[in-house]
């Protein structure tokens, strides 16, 4: 007994996971009975084995003392106790243990909500099963499967779905390893790249399954809704637009340390993109970085062309090298000035330091600021050294009447336009009759957003920062394909896809609120300005649509262009979804904003999902004879439709306002010379176009 005493009771048994349990007889006896050994047999060896147990001894010296203690007995119960405990299993820990029923019964009890008698049965087929097919080994994700069709076969579908696991198939792992995805999205086809897809893959699945409710999931998957960047759907917000002011003057805190605000026109810059750097991992689509030649021109003062040109260089070089950070291209866009327009003039200048002087505004900065935004546009204009465009930064010109009269405007236009002509990233945003307001920030995605009075007292604080929470697209055909001609209907069946999109963003914002709560996004958490850097209450929901042109066809038999008719009843659907958003911000208090911006991942997947269910739709027809299964993006109509220019534009301008989430037109120029775009862009101002992008 003393032997017991020290040794069996309290005694600590080391699993071969390196794992300790304490010590169990009972663990012995029931062992054995599973094994078919009688119970006394069972209970006389749990007890001479539990006298020669010690402080530390393994899990398979037990089992190897209750075999010999079995032997002596009955060698033919031994050999049966030993064959039913042969079987190992291979776990998600990458160690082999024997098979114990125990840990599925445990496992089952944690991560599902069934009862321990529940769970216990389940493991009981589960292990029956296994050893039915006299495995030597078995695997944890086989054991999974076999315990996910047992709770199939009782019904309990739901925690079928929080016990099943996430990954890819070994043959889907192998195409990533092997066929690395250059060019795919952007990829670069690097090892870190194919480590980012197989991640992405999981998150995906691990959404569907787990966060979004099963008919919103449903939804996406079926081609209802169309839930932007679902891959990060659990980790980061949509976009967001920076101030540079906010690095400028409180300098910048990083994974590697902090930095004091810069004093060097240099050091400055490579703080701001450094900072941009590190966010991009914090938002699932593209940056922005507001008026960045109007808040650096403090520190380029004294400074000749030629220096604010390789700070110009430097600068596209920087960002476009850290823009493929993690193997995909996290696209930047900038925000430029042609100079210092008069909304900005009369703000307290951040200077050198981070240092503000009374008197001293960005109006006493107008050279620099037109010469480093001219040096952006050539340096762009260039390309790299091999004379190829730079894919991120995306420059974004905010043009203005004020500019005409500005000193060297006629040659920075013509720049800006021969980056156009010469399909270079160059986006044009209409300050002069575009109705947009102060500190308006555009994403080269289509999607602009104006600060309201709150995002104006930002701007004047020099912090200003907007953001979008989600952004989710509605399947336009679909919703006409359900009405079946009927006009109530139509409208109906808008509303309820607006509402699974408003959901979709509505679970989005609870997933964040537990998330920053956590301190689980310390870059969103950390202070600027009057609060953190990232505000969840003021980042609205972005709600798109795909296919208005499709949509428009099916109810009516007509295409927008085709009458006035058709146009209307396009129109009439845009407003109404503008009027439920804005019903949406009254109700709720939050912000929503519909937006026409382009995807053409969401046209492409909805035009294939609904050619297999909408058979007979003659769009799909016409689609599919055409060889191209894709919706028309947004508002926009047909590339193939029969219609000038300018009275395409003209018609499509009548949607701007009904976007309070950006609309931007891709004008097509074939082949043109730059003074040719810069007269063409005079008449967008006209009609007027409010944003627009150039494509050859």
């Amino acid at each position: 007994m003393a032997a017991m005493a020290a040794g069996g009771s309290g005694a600590k048994v080391v699993k071969s996971s390196g794992e300790t349990e304490t010590f169990d007889p009972n663990v012995i006896t029931t062992d054995c009975i599973e094994a078919g050994v009688e119970f006394w047999t069972a209970a006389e060896v749990a007890l001479e084995v539990s006298k020669e147990v010690f402080d530390g001894i393994s899990g398979r010296e037990i089992q190897e003392k209750t075999y010999a203690a079995l032997y002596k007995r009955n060698p033919g119960v031994a050999e049966r106790y030993k064959r039913f405990h042969s079987m190992y299993v291979r776990t998600s820990q990458n160690t082999i243990e024997t098979f114990d029923r125990k840990r599925i019964v445990s496992s089952l009890v944690k991560e599902t909500a069934l009862p321990k008698e529940v769970a216990e049965t389940i493991a009981k087929e589960t292990e029956a099963e296994l050893r039915r097919l006299n495995l030597d080994f078995t695997s944890g994700p086989l054991i999974r499967e076999v315990v996910n069709v047992k709770l199939l076969e009782h019904g309990y579908e739901s925690a079928r779905s929080d016990y099943t696991r996430l990954g890819m198939p070994v043959y889907d792992a192998a195409q990533q390893i092997e066929q690395a995805p250059a060019g795919r999205n952007g990829a670069t086809g690097s090892p870190e790249d194919v480590y980012r897809h197989m991640a992405e893959s999981i998150f995906r699945e691990y959404t569907l399954l787990k966060v979004l409710p099963l008919h919103i999931a449903d939804a996406h998957m079926k081609g209802d809704i169309h839930v932007h960047g679902l891959e990060h759907f659990v980790t980061r917000p949509y976009t967001i637009f920076h101030d540079p002011r906010t690095f400028l003057r409180q300098g910048f805190k990083g994974a590697g340390g902090a930095a004091a605000p810069a004093k060097k026109p240099l050091v400055a810059l490579l703080h701001i993109i450094k900072a941009v750097e590190a966010f991009s991992s914090s938002f699932s689509s593209a940056q922005g970085l507001h008026s960045l030649n109007v808040w650096l021109a403090p520190y380029l003062q004294g400074l000749s062309y030629e220096e604010i040109k390789g700070l110009a260089q430097t600068a596209l070089f920087e960002i476009a090298q850290s823009s493929l950070i993690g193997g995909s291209p996290n696209m930047l866009d900038i925000a430029l000035d042609y100079g210092v327009p008069e909304e900005l003039g009369g703000i307290e200048a951040v200077l050198p330091g981070g240092k503000t002087e009374e008197g001293t505004t960005y109006s006493a900065f107008e050279e620099e600021a037109r010469l480093f935004a001219q040096a952006l546009v050539e340096e762009s204009l260039k390309g790299d050294s091999a004379g190829r465009p730079f894919q991120s930064p995306r420059l974004i010109y905010r043009l203005r009447e004020e500019d005409h009269g500005k000193s060297g405007f006629r040659g920075f236009n013509t720049l800006i336009h021969r980056m156009a002509a010469e399909g270079k990233s160059a986006f044009f945003l209409n300050m002069a009759t575009g109705g947009f307001g102060p500190g308006t920030c555009p994403h080269s995605s289509g999607i602009v957003l104006t600060p309201d009075e709150e995002g104006l007292e930002d701007l004047r604080g020099g912090s200003m920062r907007p953001a979008t929470l989600q952004r989710v697209s509605i399947n336009l055909p679909r919703v006409a394909y359900r009405s079946g001609g009927s006009d109530s209907r139509l409208f109906e069946a808008l509303e309820e896809a607006m509402g699974l999109a408003r959901e979709a963003v509505m679970v989005k914002r609870e997933v964040m609120e537990r998330r920053l709560s956590q301190g689980a996004l310390p870059l969103l958490s950390m202070s600027a300005g009057s609060g953190a850097y990232f505000d969840l209450h003021r980042s609205p929901g972005v709600i798109g649509y795909v296919g208005l042109n499709e949509a428009v066809k099916a109810h009516s038999g007509e295409e927008l262009h085709q009458s006035p008719s058709a146009l209307d009843l396009g129109l009439t659907l845009i407003r109404h979804m503008s009027e439920e958003l804005r019903r949406w911000s009254d109700g709720t208090g939050l912000g929503w904003l519909l937006t026409a911006s382009r995807s053409s991942g969401a046209a492409r997947r909805f035009a294939m999902l609904d050619t297999g269910q909408f058979t007979d739709s003659p769009v799909l027809k016409t689609a599919s004879q055409s060889g191209g299964i894709r919706y028309t993006s947004s508002c926009h109509m047909a590339e193939d439709a029969e219609l000038p220019l300018m009275d395409r534009l003209s018609a499509e301008a009548r949607f701007q306002d009904l976007n309070s989430g950006g609309m931007m037109e891709r004008v097509k120029i074939g082949r043109k010379k730059a003074e040719e775009l810069a007269g063409l862009t005079e008449k967008l101002i006209e009609i007027p176009i409010g944003y627009w992008s150039y494509v050859p």
